[in-house]
């Protein structure tokens, strides 16, 4: 387990990454994935940053629920999202040291 300080510099780095991301649209894994894998494995960074966008992404949606308009054609590309993800999700049970140089 890591030090309360490690975790602390961890979640300052996930605020910054966020942060970046609302900004731009992207930043949260490219930057909080690569720093989290210097504590733990990479499959940990990997679900630890999973599950924060997956909340900040909820919250946006939240938020801008009023004016998002999804046309019934985007459902299609969703359900192939989600089976991408459920096949991406198989490169789990890969070496850490594997995934490190992909």
């Amino acid at each position: 387990m890591a030090s309360p300080i490690t975790l602390a510099l961890l979640a300052a780095v996930a605020i910054v990454a966020n942060a970046i991301r609302g900004l731009t649209g992207l930043g949260s894994a490219v930057i909080f994935v690569p720093f989290a894998s210097l504590v733990w494995t990479a499959a940990l960074a990997l679900a630890v940053s999973a599950v924060l966008d997956l909340v900040g992404n909820s919250y946006l949606c939240w938020l801008n629920r009023d004016i998002i308009e999804v046309p019934r054609s985007y459902w299609s590309i969703v359900a192939a999202l989600t089976v991408g993800i459920l096949i991406g999700s198989l490169f789990i049970t890969l070496d850490d040291k594997v995934v490190r140089r992909l």
